[in-house]
């Protein structure tokens, strides 16, 4: 029985890495993605 809880506990850990490893690379590569449009936007607006 232990080495099940083990087992699910190991799960969650590496759920809870790749969640955090996603919104790391959501951080990174969307939001600089989203502020070039918002930029581009401006520019457009502006010119």
């Amino acid at each position: 029985m232990s080495k099940n809880m083990y087992d699910l506990t190991s799960l969650q850990i590496d759920l809870l890495g790749l969640f955090v490893a996603i919104n790391f690379a959501r951080a990174v590569i969307i939001v600089p993605a989203y502020d070039i449009l918002l930029w581009l936007l401006i520019c457009e607006f502006f010119s």
